[in-house]
């Protein structure tokens, strides 16, 4: 790995999201995630790129509830779609 990528593996990341009242964390990964949804994008895909099933993330966006560990791999989907680099 080279000396720029462990750099900036090394730098504390942070992200600021202002979410207003009644609207929660899991609300604004789905409509992130919806967001980048496209014709050929599609959850399918987007579910093996999060390494989750289809079925989990079907029902995610419906609006359940999902374990804590659903979440934290969605939003670390989220933080690398934006250009984040994060290692598990």
């Amino acid at each position: 790995m080279s000396k720029v990528i462990k750099q900036h593996l090394n730098k504390p990341r942070q992200m600021m999201i202002s979410l207003s009242k009644g609207y929660e964390l899991t609300d604004y990964v789905r409509d992130q995630l919806i967001q980048m949804l496209t014709p050929r994008y599609k959850l399918g895909f987007m579910a093996l790129d999060m390494d989750v099933t289809y079925h989990q993330l079907w029902r995610f966006m419906r609006g359940e509830k999902m374990s804590e560990v659903f979440i934290n791999k969605a939003f670390r989907f989220l933080l690398n779609s934006h250009g984040e680099l994060l290692e598990d």
